[in-house]
């Protein structure tokens, strides 16, 4: 593959030639037809048949846009070979769209959004969804909105130019061929954005009946505009917020619910369309009664027996709010769903447990396969009010090379009386005396290629009892370089849980905006969802090999003044509004826990890896300039 990639990079860098053809159908199932006529040059008008080749000589060249993803420019490449070999190996002209070369009397195949006017009056007539192949003047536009509609459009312009083929090196197209078809049938409900912008908007399939539609190099007044016509086409606003000077909006109609942003930090919009189904509770809608006896809290849960498999992964995390519900963020392998419960059933009012929210922050085994065993073993011994989640498609899955699981779908839909909530960026959940906010979905990072699916994590915040945790998955530096330019100083935070373990295995060894991102977030409390095999095990690497590894995780404690790994069977309890060093491990059968980390900071300028305060190990972070 990486050879391949290679070589399409190098053929599509170099003006090397290509011609192609025209053909209509609206229905592409059924094979396309072709209006038969007589053969008409190039430079004439396009209203019979066009040779795109004769014996070794190509009359069209190829353009394609800039910032075309790879697995396009394979498409294309494939469609370069097709014309080369089609045309008893014509040479084929390729190159990059340019304004300042442009020529609307040259023939050309513009592939997607080349920014020239063709590619731009034939996407304005066809919907988000569709793709199409027709020529527009003396051009032959293969195009859609989304990668996969381009891909199928440039497929179905190679079977074409295979099909036009006499066998002599001749390709010969009807001048009125069309061809066209629907790739995302969602994305076309959504009301049609008004932009001032060269650049057309790009689409995605967001999975699970959602779509996207990215509107770049959009203004605040054209977002305000569009807003303004969703409400005139019978869209009604249900919520909205502002994060720094990002913009969001949801709004429904009896079909659909739409989830809007404005993004200043890339000038653009981004947009999401469903088919409407649970909403996100209003502020009005939460309403609640505290339990005496009950403190809100904060646990991490070790990450026992399964963790020693992979010995630093994992990650288990659970609110009890002050009615005695709770909240659980991600849960951890299978093997961690019984101790999930077992937590809740000795912490519960009366025993009855009940999950206000499960967030799961993205579908890697050791985040959710633990909601997977707690729901087949005590879904009739719980009530889960909501399931909250976004979870991209399939193709984004095979993109990043993870399987897909569709367990966590098909179990919350199971659920009695449950909510599913594809979550938002910039959406509010208010839950009890909690509020989680949504920071960064997939809906951020959408349409690029998903070529780590770690990246898929949703971030978010959880402020209750004065305190703000803010909890990142398993994100890498990409996702940093968006959430930085997007928050800022809003990303300070109380409580951090450090992003992907601590591990940089499949992110590279280059981390600069991660670094960044934990200076702009300086926690006091940090986090570690990882065992302590990965760090302590003398049969693993050293201290100073362990400290290079994990150095941007380093600098982005210096403000830390405690720093907790999950560990293996124990669960550490933070109690809210929390005061240094009074976490506890606990234990069911002692009620007056004491405090195991001892008050008073480390001063050294790395984790101190082997301290232990009973039988749990306890890592205090400190930088004596940092207090």
């Amino acid at each position: 593959m990486k050879k391949t990639k290679k070589l399409i990079s190098l053929l599509l860098a170099v003006v090397l030639s290509v011609g192609l053809f025209a053909a209509c159908t609206n229905d592409p199932g059924s094979g396309s037809t072709t209006t038969n006529g007589e053969t008409t040059d190039v430079g004439q008008e396009l209203v019979a048949d066009v040779q795109i080749a004769t014996d070794k000589k190509v009359h069209f060249k190829i353009i394609y846009p800039t910032d075309t993803a790879d697995d396009v420019k394979e498409s294309i490449f494939s469609l370069y070979e097709a014309l080369v070999t089609r045309s008893n190996n014509g040479i084929v002209l390729i190159s990059e769209a340019n304004s300042d070369s442009y020529s609307a009397d040259a023939a050309e195949i513009l592939i997607g959004d080349t920014g020239y006017p063709e590619s731009k009056t034939v996407m304005n007539n066809i919907g988000y969804g569709d793709w199409t192949v027709r020529f527009e003047g003396k051009k032959l536009v293969v195009t859609g909105y989304s990668r996969d509609a381009l891909r199928k459009a440039i497929t179905q312009t190679i079977q074409t130019v295979k099909n036009a083929s006499d066998g002599q090196g001749n390709i010969t197209v009807a001048g009125d061929l069309c061809l066209s078809g629907t790739n995302d049938a969602m994305i076309n409900n959504l009301p049609r954005y008004e932009s001032a912008a060269a650049t057309l908007p790009v689409t995605a399939d967001e999975g699970q009946n959602a779509s996207l539609a990215v509107m770049k190099q959009s203004t605040a007044a054209e977002y305000d505009a569009y807003l303004g016509k969703l409400a005139t086409q019978g869209y009604t606003l249900y919520t909205s917020n502002v994060i720094e000077e990002n913009r969001f909006a949801t709004y429904t109609n009896d079909k659909y619910l739409i989830s809007a942003g404005w993004y200043p930090y890339e000038n653009s919009a981004r947009i999401t369309i469903e088919a409407k189904g649970s909403l996100v509770g209003l502020e009005s809608d939460n309403v609640w009664t505290p339990v005496n006896g009950i403190t809100t809290s904060l646990a991490q849960l070790g990450l026992g027996t399964e963790a020693n498999d992979y010995p630093y992964i994992g990650m288990s995390y659970v609110y009890q709010l002050a009615d005695g519900s709770f909240i659980v963020i991600d849960g951890g392998f299978a093997s961690d769903g019984e101790r999930i419960y077992n937590y809740m059933k000795a912490k519960a009012p009366n025993g009855e447990i009940v999950i206000a929210a499960w967030f799961i922050t993205h579908n890697d085994p050791d985040h959710y396969r633990a909601f997977v065993n707690f729901v087949g073993a005590y879904r009739d011994m719980v009530k889960v009010e909501y399931v909250v989640k976004n979870m991209p498609n399939s193709f984004a899955y095979m993109e990043s090379g993870s399987d897909e699981n569709s367990a966590t779908h098909s179990l919350a839909a199971t659920l009695p009386n449950c909510k599913v909530i594809k979550a938002h960026t910039g959406q509010k959940f208010y839950i009890r005396n909690a509020v989680v906010e949504i920071l960064y979905t997939i809906d951020n990072y959408l349409p690029l290629s998903l070529d780590n699916f770690n990246n898929s994590s949703m971030v978010f915040t959880v402020d209750t009892e004065g305190e703000r945790a803010l909890f990142t998955g398993d994100i890498s530096d990409y996702p940093a370089s968006i959430l930085l330019p997007m928050y800022g100083e809003y990303l300070k935070c109380d409580i951090l849980q450090l992003a992907h373990h601590g591990v940089r295995n499949g992110h590279g060894l280059n981390m600069p905006n991660m670094i960044e991102l934990y200076k702009a977030m300086r926690p006091e409390v940090v986090l570690w969802p990882s065992s302590e095999a990965h760090y302590l095990n003398a049969d693993n690497m050293d201290e100073s090999e362990q400290i290079a590894l994990f150095s941007w995780n380093l600098e982005g404690m210096k403000s830390a003044r405690e720093t907790w790994i999950a560990g293996g069977d124990v669960i550490t309890v933070f109690e809210l509004p929390y005061s240094h060093f009074s976490a506890y491990r606990f234990d069911p059968s002692n009620p007056h826990p004491t405090p195991v980390a001892k008050n008073v900071a480390s001063d050294s300028d790395s984790l101190n890896y082997h301290e232990v305060v009973g039988d749990a190990y306890i890592e205090h972070v400190g930088w004596a300039d940092g207090k």
